[in-house]
């Protein structure tokens, strides 16, 4: 094997302890070398020094060594001993590192994306054919699909999809009721979707839904629950948040059943008393017919989940307090109050709970996309699509985490890709594959395409890890700044910032001339003449 199969990488502490060349250090404090490179990044990250002025790399060589005396002097209180410091430090250097292995930019333009895909809702239904086992081989969708093509072609040829579905669904019903083997009938689902939004389903159903125009029916398209025919109903503007309370007074209650009229006298009563400002709360207790209503107020509504008759009114409330009138179903009278209304969370609100669920699913790739088509690019990316029809091929026959699969691939020897000069062959993807099966995909292509993404982000992951340091020379300096600076916040909160206000300055130049006089300091003058050059 080629040294892949991730290859294990230890992020070590970038502090500086081996000795220097003399012509590379600025200044030694308490016996530790500083390193010109650490002084030249912290002066022109902060723009703090003029090195074209002799006066303004004076005062920046007097503040470094006084940063320089305060951390010396932190340290010999062990304080960059504690548990807690380490756990920090390691924390930063663990996200500096991952920022580098990562393109927040694009992954940020991704979960916008989807974002403004949930400004707007699609209503929908579907029929759905599943395929016959977990994980399938493409002779094993084979059934599933002439199945939904027939339905589909029943539909264009004038019948009505919904009624169709129905019909379907409810005959698969009666199947398995009548049989003893449910395998003897054939698995259809019809559903209507009141309110598609994004991360609700697969990614390839919602991807293709909101492609879809009102009214179109869709061919059969492939998830791993099967294949599905869609019809898209509407696509409206996704509403404002509304939280509302709910009076139900039904025809029954405590087993008393009542009359419609009975019903409407009672409902107008209550109504009557809400407007006249009696507590919505009481009036539940009152009137309703649900049992533990308590104070009635509903979750945020969304579209969908209520009966159209009721989602109309509530959608029509407009003040928090303003009361509905009593609205008739076949369940009796309705009321709302509304509590709250409110706009959708922004952006910034829910960026993080949508990258969350992105990075949870098959839609992670997205994410990933960019970065890994970068590193592709300057790693000399080299795919082989025939060497790996060859292993398509082979999945016709055997799920490709198996170990027939892997078996009969543990021969094939061609070169898949090339990556960095590296060629890795097919017989060490399908050993990845029994390694590191990390694919929900059900499909045996699908599974294996997915897979082989993995493989090469692994590769062309390890060997930025790897390159980290000459990519990124910064990264030792940043470290260094973040450690200094977590010590001298320590020191100065001891020594300085926890005394009176009025006597921190006298106790600062006090202190700051003890530490010259602890602790040795060299500031190499050629060098500084160097950089004012």
């Amino acid at each position: 094997m080629k040294k892949l199969l991730i290859l294990s990488f230890v992020f070590g502490c970038f502090i500086v302890n081996a000795q220097l060349p003399k012509d590379s250090v600025i200044m030694t404090v308490a016996g530790k070398q500083i390193p010109l490179g650490e002084f030249e990044f912290i002066a022109k990250k902060n723009n703090e020094v003029d090195f074209s002025s002799e006066e303004s790399i004076k005062k920046y060589i007097e503040l470094f060594k006084n940063f320089k005396l305060k951390v010396a002097e932190a340290e010999s209180l062990s304080f960059d001993k504690s548990p807690d410091f380490i756990r920090e430090l390691s924390g930063y250097q663990s996200e500096l590192r991952m920022s580098c292995l990562s393109d927040s930019k694009a992954e940020n333009e991704v979960v916008r994306a989807v974002y403004d895909r949930g400004k707007e809702y699609v209503e929908l239904s579907q029929i759905t054919f599943p395929f016959s086992s977990a994980q399938c081989l493409s002779k094993d969708t084979v059934e599933a699909y002439n199945r939904a093509m027939q339905v589909y072609n029943q539909i264009k040829s004038g019948k009505d999809f919904d009624e169709l579905g129905k019909n379907i669904f409810e005959a698969y019903q009666q199947c398995v009721k009548d049989r003893d083997n449910m395998e003897e009938c054939l698995p259809v689902i019809y559903e209507y979707v009141p309110c598609l939004l994004p991360l609700r389903k697969s990614k390839v159903f919602e991807d293709k839904a909101y492609s879809m125009a009102v009214g179109e029916i869709s061919l059969p398209i492939r998830s791993a629950d099967g294949f599905h025919l869609l019809k898209i109903k509407n696509r409206k503007t996704l509403p404002d948040i509304y939280r509302v309370a709910y009076l139900r007074i039904g025809f029954e209650k405590d087993s008393v059943t009542r009359t419609k009229e009975e019903l409407s006298k009672m409902a107008e009563e209550a109504y009557n008393k809400a407007v006249a400002g009696e507590d919505f709360t009481q009036l539940i207790k009152e009137y309703s017919s649900d049992m533990d209503s308590g104070d009635g107020i509903l979750p945020p509504v969304q579209p969908g989940q209520l009966v159209k008759p009721l989602e109309e009114v509530v959608y029509s409330l407009s003040t928090p307090g303003e009361i509905s009138k009593p609205v008739m179903t076949e369940f009796g009278y309705h009321m709302f109050k509304l509590i709250e209304k409110k706009p959708n969370p922004s952006f910034e609100e829910e960026k993080d709970n949508i990258e969350m669920e992105i990075r949870r699913g098959d839609r992670n790739f997205d994410l990933f996309k960019s970065f890994d088509e970068r590193l592709k690019r300057e790693y000399n990316y080299t795919f082989f699509p025939e060497a790996y029809a060859e292993l398509e091929k082979l999945a016709d026959e055997y799920f490709p985490n198996s170990n027939e699969f892997f078996d009969k691939a543990a021969d094939m020897k061609k070169t898949l890709a090339v990556i960095n000069g590296i060629e890795f062959p097919q017989a060490e993807f399908a050993y990845y594959m029994v390694r590191f099966p990390y694919s929900v995909k059900t499909y045996a292509n699908d599974f294996m395409r997915e897979v082989y993404d993995l493989f090469v982000r692994d590769i062309v992951t390890t060997l930025e890890k790897e390159n980290m340091d000459t990519k990124y020379p910064e990264i030792p300096y940043l470290v260094q700044e973040y450690r200094d600076g977590m010590l001298l916040f320590e020191i100065s909160n001891l020594k300085i910032w926890s005394q009176p206000l009025e006597k921190q300055a006298e106790l600062e130049a006090g202190w700051l001339k003890e530490l010259n006089k602890k602790y040795p300091v060299e500031v190499n003058r050629k060098l500084l003449k160097k950089l004012k050059k």
